[in-house]
């Protein structure tokens, strides 16, 4: 997914969110790793962005009586 689109990235991180749930955040950390590792810094960083998109998806989601870390 190099050169994705901010759309595209929120699109994919909620499908991530809805297929794996709280573990979408850990299976997009290993993902960008694993391009890192290959030197594909495109897909390193449009990783990192499903990364942190979809913590942010999460959060959202969180009832507000939910502890906080």
């Amino acid at each position: 997914m190099p050169d994705a689109s901010t759309t595209d990235v929120y699109r994919f991180a909620a499908s991530m969110v809805r297929r794996y749930g709280r573990d979408a955040v850990l299976v997009a950390e290993l993902q960008a790793d694993i391009l890192l590792g290959r030197s594909d810094m495109d897909g390193y960083r449009t990783w990192k962005r499903v990364e942190l998109v979809a913590d942010e998806l999460l959060a959202a989601e969180a009832p507000d009586s939910s502890p906080l870390h």
